[in-house]
């Protein structure tokens, strides 16, 4: 038995050369064994001859089970985010899964049509970082749940939804208290409000409440007028350099809290640029413990979040959409020469 491969085999191609009906070739397909073994070895020597490559998406669609799960993320650059991705891809390819991952650069609006486009494809579920809580974002995401399996991730904005996030009070806390331990009156690098979400406001709130039981004032370094659409490295420099020329920094040794290690990347820049003596002078720290924050100038001191598990957590919320689950993760104070 042979033929001339081709581009466009189908599987009616498939039926023709192995003398079978079109049914019988779809059954097989689908993963029906019932057809006689004489049957299914004419069909696999036609789709070798033929070199023939079902869609497994199509055919997956067709049974009803999709094998294509989505993420959509502010940013694919964040390293917090690329390191979950990975873990997730890793435990979804090991379930017959596959992963694929927009970008929304932080804009509410092309977080939409992404998502929009995505539907086309039928995805089993959809991995989400929102990028914003604001009315026409949760208005949207409370139609799309009808239509589309959503897992939270790192915020969730609906009620009787799968999440995964991690316990970001819990985590301002122990950083927090790590700086009042050190009889040091910390600052927090803020973002501005326009990018508030669930994860940034449980920071805030945890670290004003840490403050309050130590009977000290919260101190805030934040530009209510920025117009950035992601927490960077360039913010938290702009934001330290000119705190550096406002603050008499060198009276008396200072803290600062960053909302994130982006941040906390720029601040560390800048700090280094002024020549601060970093761990001493003022002490630094941020959180998530991005992959880089070992390797700066000094060791940044962080609040770890566990990608793995995290990751772990989506994959089995994916796998079983007929149940809400709501995970919380804790996370762990990394200690380096920052702080």
């Amino acid at each position: 038995m042979s033929s001339k491969p081709s581009n466009t085999v189908t599987m009616s191609d498939v039926a023709k050369l192995a003398g079978v009906s079109r049914a019988s070739a779809s059954k097989y397909f689908n993963g029906d064994m019932s057809l006689k073994q004489a049957t299914i070895a004419r069909i696999q020597a036609a789709c070798e001859a033929l070199q023939y490559v079902p869609n497994q998406h199509a055919v997956n669609l067709v049974k009803g089970q999709s094998s294509l799960i989505a993420a959509v993320v502010p940013s694919t650059t964040d390293s917090f985010y690329s390191g979950t991705l990975k873990y997730i891809e890793d435990f979804a390819n090991e379930k017959g899964l596959n992963l694929i991952v927009q970008s929304t650069h932080g804009d509410p609006e092309r977080e939409r049509k992404i998502i929009q486009s995505l539907r086309s494809l039928k995805p089993r579920s959809l991995i989400l970082v929102p990028t914003s809580n604001d009315e026409t974002s949760v208005q949207f995401f409370e139609a799309l749940r009808h239509d589309i399996h959503i897992v939270w991730l790192d915020n969730c904005l609906l009620e009787n939804a799968s999440y995964v996030v991690n316990d970001n009070r819990h985590s301002l806390e122990i950083i927090t208290d790590y700086f009042l331990e050190k009889d040091i009156h910390p600052y927090y690098l803020d973002v501005p409000k326009i990018l508030e979400k669930p994860s940034i406001t449980a920071r805030r709130k945890s670290y004003q409440d840490c403050l309050k039981r130590a009977n000290l004032k919260p101190r805030f370094i934040v530009d209510e007028t920025s117009d950035i659409t992601w927490p960077d490295a360039n913010y938290g420099y702009e934001m330290i350099h000119q705190w550096l020329k406002e603050t008499n920094w060198k009276a008396q040794p200072c803290g600062i809290i960053c909302m994130n290690d982006n941040i906390a990347v720029g601040a560390l820049s800048a700090l280094n640029n002024a020549g601060v003596k970093i761990g001493k002078q003022v002490l630094l720290a941020g959180h998530d413990d991005i992959e880089l924050a070992p390797y700066l100038h000094p060791p940044l001191t962080t609040v770890k979040q566990s990608c793995n598990q995290m990751a772990r957590a989506v994959v089995d919320a994916v796998l079983e959409p007929e149940i809400i689950r709501e995970v919380t993760i804790h996370s762990r104070l990394v200690k380096r020469l920052s702080a």
